[in-house]
């Protein structure tokens, strides 16, 4: 995004008529130096990574179940509420708990415990790595501050409450979703962002607000 870039104008008052939540989630991630149980080479983990980023909801099988502390010697880090780790986005029990409440659709859970380098000593905290199975085709290219990189639609990285406008579509079904149009933007309903705040766990996720107009 360059020095200059000047966010859209919000709709119109009458033309909104409800709001998702943006979550920066793919960036947001905080990466921590631990390799995973599953041994597989780095084509294999990369194509994982983009079904994930898709959210064509691959199996458990694709996903790890233990991950170990993968710099000896150096201060380990403990996982966050959001944390991404051998390629794989990974999310605290406590805000697992709270997706679990509300409609996912084919999107999954699937537990994981965090290691020493030792690979026996368990860290405290359950996790859950998260496999994407729901998209809607929400966000309205042409009035949505998107651009096109190497074949797909992309947004500049920052997000503004006008980055995104999203159609009608987007208030029905799932709570947890990413756009089928533009790359790895993961949206949530009102609700769901509602009670990630009532938790105060939000500020992992970067929410922002998103406009939803009448079409």
């Amino acid at each position: 995004m360059s020095d200059d870039f000047v966010p859209r104008t919000m709709p119109d008052a009458e033309e909104i008529v409800g709001w998702v939540w943006h979550s920066n989630f793919f960036v947001n991630a905080k990466i921590l130096p631990y390799r995973s149980n599953l041994e597989q080479d780095s084509q294999t983990a990369m194509q994982t990574w983009r079904e994930i980023c898709r959210a064509e909801a691959p199996p458990q099988s694709k996903f790890p179940t233990r991950f170990y502390w993968n710099e000896p010697g150096k201060h380990r880090k403990v996982p966050g509420h959001l944390t991404r780790a051998a390629a794989t986005y990974v999310i605290s029990a406590e805000a697992a708990d709270i997706f679990r409440r509300f409609n996912l659709g084919r999107t999954a859970l699937y537990p994981a415990r965090f290691y020493e380098t030792d690979c026996e000593t368990a860290l405290p905290g359950e996790y859950f790595c998260i496999s994407f199975g729901e998209t809607k085709d929400g966000v309205i290219v042409e009035r949505s501050d998107v651009e096109e990189r190497y074949g797909r639609m992309q947004f500049p990285g920052k997000a503004y409450e006008t980055t995104f406008v999203l159609r009608e579509t987007a208030l029905s079904g799932c709570d947890l979703w990413l756009d089928g149009v533009v790359e790895a933007c993961c949206f949530m309903s009102e609700r769901l962002a509602d009670a990630l705040r009532e938790a105060g766990i939000d500020k992992a996720f970067e929410l922002t607000r998103s406009p939803v107009v009448a079409t």
